[in-house]
């Protein structure tokens, strides 16, 4: 038996016990009171009072019953409720065959946390939602559903959270626009010296508690631009008046203090502008009484930009009111007509007359080159002039096709378009174009044709080559040199080498270099002509000495030797007249020889014809006998 049932038992024990004593005390006090008869009415009042009590006790106690039931049922869809709203998944597990009202206080506590988890989604759900509610009254767009059953999800709201940012940018965005575009209207009304009239442009441009809606954006942009097109049409204005301005001061002459007063009003705004074609119909008036005067000087305008545009005179001849001495008005406005659509056809045209003038700097150039290359003396140079040439031929063969090509293009789009040629002095691009590059054409033939009749023409001119003994007396002089050795006890000289280097031929380009130093030395002899002609006996010219031991020659040999220099002859070898004047002049010229490195071959352009020009003296040999 467990302790209810213990319980129970010993409670039925005591209120059986009180019943007892508390019958047999109301019999007693019944008896003694009421008749018989009613008290046996009593006793049967009495068991109905207490049937009454037990079921009033027993229909209270069923009645908490059906709470609890009510009460875990009411958990248990709640539990199921919150499954659905946090989209989670839990299970109750209280304990088997408990009371319902332990059943009823564990599913409470368990769903304690769910409940504030709930709480929490659903505050932070609010909030958002009213947040996106202001934001969207701000920037007047439609709100977006945030659901609530089931609940968002995480991903759900960090969603919902970057919209708002979204929004959020997007308010910044229109702020920062709505400032910028209120303050440019605001200095455009100050440029223009006007003010808003309508309470709703007041509004839109002033109050601070305007919705930033896409329509009052819109708005703003309108007038933003409205008054931004005045402004810039304001200035346009100003700077045409200006211009005009300008030019009548030039025709006018007027004075530099006029122009500086008026290059005060340097802003824009409508009292410059006022202020300016005040000027310009002062000046206007002024024009029309010095009306020879202007046309003059707008002829000369003119004449400028016949040329830029490369009018032909048949063209120039068309504006027949140049000439014309009838100084009017009408003439006058014909001359500016005139003026404006010269300026009008270059400005269009600009690109095409910038190649024109690229095209025909690089045609210069070439010829110039061209030029330079049938030069003999374009070899002199010692700063790379060859090579720097050679990089402005590369560089204008490159671009002048390139050129060409563009200009082309751009005289068939020009034709196309107005119907008509474009001219360069009354003849087409593509006849100029053609017609350079055939006179260039023939002028290459003409200087090639030139050359060959030169050629045909020139004679066959001997080569100077490194001195060597002709083949008759090479014996002979080999054994003066030996016995003049073994004399002096000097090592014989070596026999000249019979092959020797052969120069370029007299047409070809030479570099530069010192050729009267080669001339100098003794090795150097130029081949006769003629082997046929027998080699001339070498003379001794012996010199004077003067008080001071110095040698000199006489004032005849000076004047020779002067006029063979002069000739382009070389000078002669100058040796001592001491001894016999042969064996002085092989030994002299011995002693030179052995002193000397060995000569290369050299070519002259202007050969010496039947002479043998001997060495010019050196250092080492000065004031020597001449050799004949």
């Amino acid at each position: 038996m467990d302790n209810l049932s213990k319980l129970q038992a010993q409670v039925e024990a005591e209120i059986s016990q009180i019943t007892h004593e508390s019958l047999n005390t109301l019999r007693e006090l019944w008896h003694e009171t009421y008749e018989a008869s009613m008290g046996e009415d009593n006793f049967m009042i009495m068991s109905n009072h207490v049937r009454s009590f037990y079921d009033e006790i027993i229909q209270e106690t069923v009645k908490r019953k059906s709470v609890i039931v009510e009460d875990i049922q009411k958990l248990h869809d709640e539990a199921s409720n919150l499954r659905r709203l946090l989209q989670i998944d839990f299970q109750l597990s209280p304990k088997k065959n408990i009371p319902l009202h332990s059943l009823r206080a564990y599913l409470d506590e368990s769903l304690k946390n769910l409940r504030q988890q709930l709480k929490r989604r659903k505050d932070e759900i609010y909030e958002l939602l009213v947040e996106q509610e202001d934001l969207c009254d701000d920037l007047g767009e439609e709100c977006r559903e945030l659901v609530d059953d089931p609940l968002p999800t995480a991903e759900d709201l960090e969603d919902f959270k970057r919209y708002l940012d979204k929004l959020k940018g997007v308010r910044e965005e229109r702020t920062t626009e709505v400032i910028q575009l209120r303050r440019d209207i605001k200095l455009s009304l100050m440029t223009l010296e006007i003010s808003l009239i309508t309470e709703a442009d007041k509004a839109l441009v002033n109050s601070m508690t305007l919705p930033i809606k896409t329509e009052h954006l819109q708005k703003l942009r309108d007038m933003k631009e409205e008054f931004s097109s005045r402004c810039r049409n304001l200035a346009t204005s100003i700077d045409s008046t200006r211009k005009k301005l300008v030019i009548l001061w030039d025709y006018l002459e007027v004075g530099e203090d006029v122009r500086q007063r008026y290059a005060g009003y340097s802003e824009i705004c409508q009292t410059t502008l006022d202020k300016l074609q005040e000027e310009l119909m002062r000046r206007e008036k002024e024009k029309k009484q010095n009306i020879k005067k202007v046309v003059d000087k707008i002829r000369e305008e003119i004449a400028f930009w016949w040329n830029k545009t490369l009018k032909s005179d048949l063209e120039m001849s068309r504006f027949s009111n140049f000439t014309s001495e009838l100084y009017t008005e009408d003439l006058l406005t014909l001359h500016e007509m005139e003026l404006e659509q010269l300026k009008f056809f270059y400005h269009s045209n600009e690109k095409i007359f910038e190649l024109i003038e690229e095209r025909k700097t690089l045609w210069d150039q070439m010829k110039s080159l061209e030029k330079s290359a049938n030069n003999p003396n374009r070899f002199n140079n010692r700063g790379g002039q060859l090579l720097k040439e050679e990089r402005e031929r590369k560089t204008i063969s490159s671009k002048l096709p390139k050129i060409e090509k563009e200009l082309r293009e751009l005289v068939q789009a020009y034709e196309k378009t107005n119907l008509k040629k474009f001219t360069m002095f009354g003849e087409s691009v593509e006849e100029v174009i053609y017609n350079d590059h055939e006179k260039r054409k023939l002028e290459k033939e003409k200087l090639m044709s030139a050359r060959k009749m030169i050629k045909s023409t020139t004679p066959t001119h001997s080569r100077l080559l490194t001195p060597m003994p002709s083949r008759t007396n090479i014996t002979g002089f080999t054994s003066i040199i030996n016995n003049k050795a073994k004399t002096v006890g000097a090592k014989p000289a070596a026999v000249p080498s019979m092959k020797r280097k052969m120069g370029r031929h007299p047409d070809e380009s030479i570099a530069k270099r010192s050729i009267l130093k080669e001339l100098a030395s003794p090795n150097l002899f130029v081949r006769p002509k003629s082997v046929k002609k027998p080699v001339k006996p070498i003379k001794v010219i012996a010199t004077m000495q003067n008080r001071n031991g110095n040698r000199r020659s006489s004032g005849k040999q000076k004047r020779l030797s002067g006029k063979l220099v002069a000739r382009g002859i070389a000078p002669r070898i100058k040796i001592n007249s001491q001894t016999d004047s042969d064996s002085i002049s092989y030994e002299c010229f011995e002693s030179y020889l052995g002193d000397r490195s060995p000569c290369r071959s050299s070519l002259m352009k202007s050969p010496v014809k039947k002479k043998s020009p001997t060495p010019s003296p050196s250092k080492k040999t000065k004031d020597l006998p001449i050799i004949m």
